[in-house]
């Protein structure tokens, strides 16, 4: 099953240890090389760990220039001579031949980290639990109690209302507003917008349909449903010509033109109230 001059070469090939002398908690590599065909495979069994020895890797191999390259990497935490037990390793090829390399002792000198003069320190004898000073409770009721009096202060004084100032009645009559001046500073559609407004305000008040003040269709709808004949219909006129003043430029002279008509169509209206008895 071996081939006995291989195995003699095997042997003849012992395991070489890097660094030849390690200090305690150093990495131990432990290497072997052996002559191999290119086919093999090697099977490597672990390290087993005790108290003073730790393997930081598993074992590995590798081939190359016809030899196989056995490594096992380790650390040593005891000082002095010390003693690795390396196990067999196998190797295998595919026509089922297997060749092993016996298990073995691989003896290596540890230096320790430590000076070996330096003298040992005797333990210290234990002392006596450290003595506590004595604990007032004052504190511990006095200022809880502190605290919840301060934000009751607070939540207090944060309820405080001072009192509101009177405001001043709003006036019971709309101020006048100055057509000549804003016709003069060139706010025509201004001017229309608030005679067409008082217009509508004044239909709204004679007319039941509430949309009158804002809509304009209802407002012309109630103005043309009323029995107030020429008057209403001249009121819708003046009334278009307001809208077509609001959103379209008009000169000074045609806007007193508008406001003008729409004064007389509201004394018409008026009167034609008058006349029917109808004074709500």
């Amino acid at each position: 099953m071996t081939v006995p001059l291989l195995l003699l070469a095997l042997q003849a090939v012992g395991w070489a240890v890097s660094p030849a002398r390690p200090t305690v908690g150093d990495t131990v590599r432990i290497t072997r090389q052996v002559p191999a065909l290119p086919s093999v495979g090697v099977r490597l069994e672990p390290l087993t760990a005790s108290r003073g020895l730790q393997p930081l890797a598993p074992p590995r191999w590798s081939y190359a220039e016809e030899r196989v390259a056995i490594t096992y990497l380790l650390a040593m935490f005891e000082p002095g001579p010390q003693t690795v037990s390396i196990p067999a390793v196998e190797l295998v090829y595919p026509d089922g031949r297997a060749e092993v390399l016996p298990a073995t002792d691989v003896r290596l000198e540890v230096a320790s980290v430590l000076p070996a003069d330096e003298p040992s320190v005797p333990p210290k004898a234990s002392l006596g639990p450290v003595p506590r000073a004595r604990r007032v409770a004052l504190p511990v009721i006095v200022l809880p109690t502190l605290a919840v009096v301060l934000v009751a202060l607070a939540a207090w004084w944060s309820r405080r209302r001072d009192p509101r100032p009177t405001l001043a009645p709003a006036p019971a009559t709309e101020p006048p507003v100055p057509i000549d001046e804003w016709v003069a500073a060139g706010e025509s559609r201004a001017v229309a917008t608030v005679v067409a407004l008082r217009l509508r305000q004044i239909i709204t008040e004679t007319v039941s349909d509430p949309r009158a003040h804002m809509d304009l269709e209802a407002c012309v709808q109630a103005l043309q449903a009323s029995d107030r004949g020429a008057p209403a219909h001249e009121l819708v006129d003046v009334l278009r010509a307001l809208e077509r003043a609001r959103f379209s430029p008009a000169a000074p002279a045609d806007i007193h033109e508008v406001v003008d008509d729409a004064e007389r169509a509201i004394r018409a209206y008026r009167a034609a109230r008058t006349a029917t008895g109808d004074t709500g």
